[in-house]
């Protein structure tokens, strides 16, 4: 009867947490943990982007993101040290945000052509996102009105042009790449995440709804929005 009733309880604790209770949600953390279900270093990308379950699950206190611009643009390349899937989900997250604020056509082929690339990182979608940043995201944001929509247009063509740039940077250093998402790189992202603040959205937040399903292995954003376009998503892949 031990393990019905460990296993009844934890579907209580889970049910609590889908529910709001913040105790419960720590407890399953905490339990998953302790199951060797989910790393420790996936709890500690969800700490730095201030999620307070995930701090209190490690028994950490969340860092507030620094208000100094600079010193956000080197935090935010410490994004880095969970790998370059994790770069690249950020940029997709990124990118959908900047389509939030400028709804163009071309803005949205980008947006698209972004998680595609991060669904399965082949040179076709690598052309494919480059050419949409700089044929469609980059002319919306010069044709566009308004700081939203300017922003959110640039956003989307920063993080289009980093996929391309990085790329050709990668591959004529090594020749070829393991993982074609090796173009998407810090600094790129922290270009972006300005853009988005500038047109008044927080992107730690923007980033932190986009990649915690994906921590946790609740859900999966991009492939998800790949699903609906009813494009062929890549293999399932891991942090790191």
């Amino acid at each position: 009867m031990y393990a019905p009733v460990m296993d009844e309880r934890r579907r209580d604790r889970e049910r609590a947490a889908a529910q709001g209770d913040l105790a419960a949600a720590v407890e399953a953390l905490r339990h998953r943990l302790r199951a060797g279900e989910l790393p420790e270093e996936r709890l500690e990308l969800l700490v730095f982007l201030g999620d307070e379950v995930a701090a209190a699950a490690l028994g950490r206190v969340v860092d507030p993101w620094p208000t100094d611009e600079q010193e956000r643009r080197t935090r935010a390349r410490d994004l880095a040290r969970w790998g370059t899937e994790c770069l690249g989900r950020a940029g997709a997250a990124l990118a959908r945000a900047g389509l939030s604020l400028n709804g163009d056509e071309r803005v949205r082929a980008a947006a698209d052509a972004i998680d595609l690339w991060v669904s399965c990182p082949c040179d076709e979608h690598v052309k494919r996102a480059e050419d949409a940043g700089a044929d469609g995201a980059e002319r919306a944001a010069d044709e566009a009105t308004g700081d939203g929509a300017v922003s959110g247009a640039d956003c989307v063509a920063l993080v289009a042009s980093g996929v391309s740039r990085q790329m050709s940077i990668w591959t004529r250093v090594h020749g070829h790449s393991q993982d074609r998402r090796d173009g998407w790189t810090a600094a790129d992202l922290s270009r972006a995440m300005e853009s988005l603040r500038h047109a008044g959205l927080e992107p730690v937040e923007v980033l932190l709804a986009d990649l915690r399903p994906w921590v946790l292995g609740t859900g999966d954003p991009v492939r998800a929005r790949v699903a609906r376009l009813a494009l062929p998503p890549g293999p399932s892949p891991e942090v790191g």
